[in-house]
């Protein structure tokens, strides 16, 4: 708990200092990032359990759970945390060593997460090409790069290579 003060005493300060808002500006600033950093921190440990799985991450809906879970995370975060200002009578100074694992944290979080996310493409791939029915695309289409698609006014199939694929479905 010491290190999640400690974050949220030099987010708190950064406010403060660089950006010059008041007190409770810089509360109601610092709830916010402070619940993205924690939202971030959960989504890691997410990829972490779903990356040993052979299934892709489940996804969400649409953008509004996200913000959704942000908001509760804000509200849970502000009102048993920031509001209390616990973390402002810790006694912490700003030293560099501080600011430096604050940023690897940052650092870890992003290759993490962007590590998890090239995994999970590879197996969302993976699970588009077969499903349970079978093979959606054979293995003659992959390697000569040739795809039949129907043509839904006519019916009828036709033959298109992997380019006129990728600009069809753009």
């Amino acid at each position: 708990m010491k290190l999640y003060y400690y974050l949220l005493y030099r987010i708190y300060w950064f406010y403060r200092d660089v950006w010059g808002y008041g007190h409770k500006m810089s509360l109601v600033l610092t709830g916010f990032l402070s619940s993205l950093f924690v939202y971030l921190t959960i989504e890691v440990f997410i990829v972490l359990f779903y990356t040993s799985d052979k299934s892709p991450l489940p996804s969400l809906p649409n953008k509004y759970y996200v913000v959704l879970e942000l908001l509760i995370l804000f509200l849970f975060n502000h009102k048993l945390i920031i509001k209390k200002r616990e973390f402002l009578r810790q006694g912490f100074k700003k030293t560099t060593k501080g600011l430096m694992f604050i940023l690897l944290y940052v650092l870890f979080l992003t290759v993490i997460l962007i590590w998890g996310a090239n995994i999970n493409r590879d197996k969302i791939k993976s699970s588009m090409l077969s499903n349970s029915r079978g093979s959606l695309v054979s293995e003659n289409e992959m390697k000569n790069n040739v795809f039949a698609l129907k043509n839904l006014a006519s019916g009828e199939q036709q033959k298109v290579d992997y380019e006129t694929l990728i600009t069809l479905l753009k």
